[in-house]
């Protein structure tokens, strides 16, 4: 007879290959990425150093073996190329979606550890990402969230056990930065959360920097000016948050769409992002396992509520670790972050929710103001969400740690203020533009 156990493991898996198969066959396969992947996957296939014949490939070199894999099968068995790379994705979620009832299940207990996975399973964001987008982003929170799930199952092993889960949660998060650099900044949080000693964090950092540092040995010994320049290049676009609410604000008012916007405040978003960051592994020596634990979510908390560069693809990163945390402000999360990225894609990619690219706009006056309150609201969630985290778990902490963390809040909340005000002064410049429509040929303006 199968265990309950395993029997909710294998009932979830099912359910996440349910939601995601039909959008992963046949939505979404004209998407912008896929082109990208295309050519990545070719030139890894003909040898090519992908850094120097590559338009953009800011990642660490692992990532080039999944679309070179695509290629070639697709080339193999004839299924589409764009198919297969969802297909990829789907495996992924579906092996998280039931290693997260496992995880849960002795901690949580059978009910709380089926409804916490269904929450990762059934995430619309994570099915718009992996399904509809076939965003290879997708495979970061997979990774992310089996080193949590090894992290979990050795708090409570024997000692030699322990240190085998916990190496293996650092080579499972290694695996993450190696495809995406992001999770190199949820390092901190897991070595605090899973070593007690200063020795054990350097040894679980190590490792956890291991895949992609020997991937980039080549690279830096024979390739050093491309690699540096690609990975070090990429400062992503308005498209989510603060500042896609503000890109959107032409949009609703004059129908006026800005490919580009806000250039000027990616830089200085970026620093704040990052200081930010900086105070909150500051603050990890005061909290206790299961805060840093928790505090892992700080990093793509702060990166949506501060950055002002933040693509569709990147709301995924944190949903794993909620799942994991239980914290139940997931839900709103989900419903903010899938408002503001159909409300996106509806305006500037809707191939990826479709079958077939439209031959008209698909777009209109509401989906414009979701767009924009979406992502304000978002941005402004995830800014309390932050606080609510560090908040709840430094009570234990001196009162005058606590008043330094909320003077940073502050000062975090004052540099934004200034950043949405230039913010606000470049939409009112894109706004005071008058717009000339084209003259008929033969004529002139007004005649």
């Amino acid at each position: 007879m199968i265990p309950s156990r395993i029997g909710a493991a294998v009932a979830v898996a099912l359910l996440t290959v349910a939601v995601r198969l039909y959008p992963v066959l046949e939505l979404g396969n004209h998407g912008p990425d896929f082109e990208n992947y295309r050519q990545m996957g070719a030139a890894t296939l003909r040898g090519d150093d992908v850094y120097a014949t590559h338009p953009l490939f800011p990642y660490a070199p692992y990532s080039q073996v999944i679309p070179a894999l695509c290629v070639g099968l697709a080339d193999t068995i004839g299924l589409p190329f764009q198919v297969l790379l969802k297909l990829v994705n789907l495996a992924g979620d579906t092996l998280l979606a039931a290693v997260l009832v496992l995880a849960l299940w002795g901690r949580a207990g059978p009910r709380s550890a089926v409804v916490w996975s269904l929450a990762f399973a059934l995430n619309p964001v994570s099915v718009l990402v992996s399904s509809f987008h076939g965003n290879l982003m997708e495979l970061v929170p997979v990774f992310v969230g089996l080193a949590l799930a090894a992290g979990e199952a050795s708090r409570d092993a024997a000692p030699r056990a322990r240190a085998s889960l916990v190496a293996a949660a650092a080579i499972l998060l290694g695996v993450a930065v190696a495809l995406r650099s992001f999770p190199l900044l949820l390092i901190p949080a897991f070595a605090f959360w899973l070593a007690s000693t200063a020795r054990g964090r350097a040894a679980f950092a190590a490792l956890a920097l291991a895949p992609a540092a020997f991937s980039a040995v080549p690279y830096l010994l024979w390739s050093r000016p491309d690699f540096l320049k690609e990975v070090l290049s990429y400062s992503g676009a308005a498209d989510i948050g603060w500042l896609a609410a503000l890109r959107g604000i032409p949009l609703l008012l004059r129908d006026l769409k800005l490919f580009s916007f806000g250039a000027g405040l990616l830089g200085p978003s970026k620093a704040l992002f990052l200081l930010a960051w900086a105070v909150s592994v500051a603050a990890l020596p005061i909290l206790g396992p299961r805060g840093c634990r928790r505090a892992a979510l700080l990093p793509p908390l702060l990166f949506v509520g501060l950055y002002g560069g933040v693509a569709a693809q990147y709301l995924v990163w944190g949903i794993p670790i909620a799942v994991v945390s239980q914290d139940r402000w997931l839900a709103a999360y989900s419903l903010l972050a899938t408002a503001a990225m159909g409300a996106h894609y509806v305006a500037f990619h809707p191939a990826i929710l479709l079958a077939t690219p439209p031959a008209t706009p698909v777009e209109g006056p509401l989906s414009h103001a979701v767009l924009v309150l979406a992502n304000g609201a978002l941005a402004a969630f995830c800014c309390v969400w932050s606080v609510r985290i560090v908040r709840e778990e430094s009570g234990a902490a001196s009162p005058a740690a606590r008043r330094l963390l909320a003077s940073g809040a502050l000062l975090a909340a004052l540099i934004l203020a200034v950043l949405v005000a230039r913010g606000a002064a470049e939409v009112a410049r894109a706004l005071s533009v008058v717009v000339v429509p084209a003259p008929a040929r033969g004529g002139v303006p007004g005649s």
